[in-house]
């Protein structure tokens, strides 16, 4: 996540899950972070969350019923 915060000077979009879940699935797991209250607590002071825009296809099945749990969040650099 500090990789991807200093890599940009005025927007971050990260299109993810934002839940704290562990569950496995076809012999893998998968770990959902809550990705949020990190950036709260490390980067609030320097990024604000500009834009939420949650998935229109939640539970899209054209190709193999999958789910996704993931949104968009753009994050925007603060002025000083």
């Amino acid at each position: 996540m500090k990789n991807l915060f200093n890599s940009s000077n005025k927007y971050i979009i990260i299109y993810s899950s934002n839940i704290d879940s562990k569950y496995r699935k076809s012999g893998k797991y998968v770990k959902h972070r809550k990705f949020t209250d990190w950036i709260d607590k490390y980067m609030s002071e320097k990024w604000k969350l500009k834009k939420y825009i949650p998935n229109k296809y939640p539970t899209y099945s054209k190709f193999n019923g999958s789910k996704t749990y993931s949104n968009f969040y753009i994050y925007e650099l603060i002025d000083n």
